[in-house]
């Protein structure tokens, strides 16, 4: 009921064309809700609109339209308007159906069994919209190839082609398609508000972290097995970290992504002297709180 009545207040906030930030602050005084749930309402209350304005322009011109055709121009304002707002429409069309493909795809159960039947069903979807998002962008590789959304999508069907492809492996449990990693990135893609988002790498640095993060706060406490594991893990993150050259904004994770290093580091040398084989991880206070922002910031719950 909390939820529900900040919900509504945020939605006139919206109305009100306040931007997510200023919702944001302005429910802090109401209440308490996470930052990832005030940006999924936003996007709800933005995809409402979306379908308001597509329900008003019901006679927009089909695909044919991006075809190269030698007798006709867009030379007046107005057809280059009305060409402009089509691939608008088309956009917020695509960005819209992956979303609500992805939040399904996202809130199935991990124990669940997928039959051949359901991947049929989801791969013919994901295509759909893959042929949505080309459509959007005239069917040309350069724009779509470099599309953050393209690039989800395709992926996700190579996934469920692949099942297809080794029809032994299905039944298959939902867990074993999509592993913590890939639903924080879907997460993360689902949040993003526009359609032209390019792909990044460092939305890709962002879901592994948050991964990692993630398993060094399920537990509390390291074996050998587990502190050798986590090591390698965070080695191969700050590695990936230099490689594709994070901007200054990543500068004080790294550092809290080092300093979670020596902690583990420290943890193999009290190992050596422990006769249960297990320490307890001990972070300082601060630096737990700033990994446990880390890992939950601008991600949707992930029982949600």
């Amino acid at each position: 009921m909390r939820n529900a009545r900040l919900k509504k207040e945020a939605k006139k906030l919206f109305e009100d064309g306040l931007e997510p930030t200023e919702i944001i602050e302005r429910l802090r005084d109401l209440g308490t809700v996470s930052n990832p749930t005030v940006y999924r309402w936003i996007n709800e209350f933005r995809e409402e609109l979306e379908d308001d304005s597509d329900e008003s322009n019901e006679d927009t011109p089909d695909e044919n339209e991006f075809q190269d055709d030698p007798n006709e121009t867009h030379d007046t304002p107005n057809e280059d308007a009305e060409l402009l707002e089509t691939i608008r429409a088309k956009k917020r069309r695509a960005l819209k159906q992956a979303r609500k493909t992805l939040r399904k795809l996202l809130a199935i159960d991990a124990n669940h069994k997928w039959e051949h039947k359901q991947v049929v069903d989801f791969l013919e979807e994901l295509e759909n919209i893959q042929d949505q998002v080309e459509s959007a962008l005239k069917y040309d590789p350069d724009l779509y190839e470099e599309n953050l959304l393209w690039n989800v999508v395709t992926d996700c069907i190579n996934l469920f082609e692949n099942l297809i492809i080794s029809g032994d492996k299905i039944p298959v449990l939902h867990s074993d398609i999509l592993d913590i990693e890939k639903s924080i990135f879907l997460k993360l893609l689902i949040g993003i508000e526009e359609f032209d988002e390019p792909y990044n790498l460092e939305m890709d640095f962002v879901a592994k972290c948050k991964t990692l993060l993630i398993q060094v706060f399920n537990n509390n406490y390291v074996n050998e097995e587990r502190q050798k594991s986590l090591c390698s893990q965070l080695h191969e993150l700050l590695q990936y970290s230099e490689q594709i050259g994070l901007g200054d904004e990543f500068e004080e994770d790294i550092d809290n992504l080092k300093l979670l290093k020596n902690v583990l580091n420290e943890c193999e040398e009290k190992l050596d002297n422990s006769w249960s084989g297990s320490v307890k991880l001990k972070l300082d206070p601060t630096l737990k709180e700033k990994l446990l922002k880390m890992a939950e910031n601008n991600v949707f719950e992930l029982n949600s």
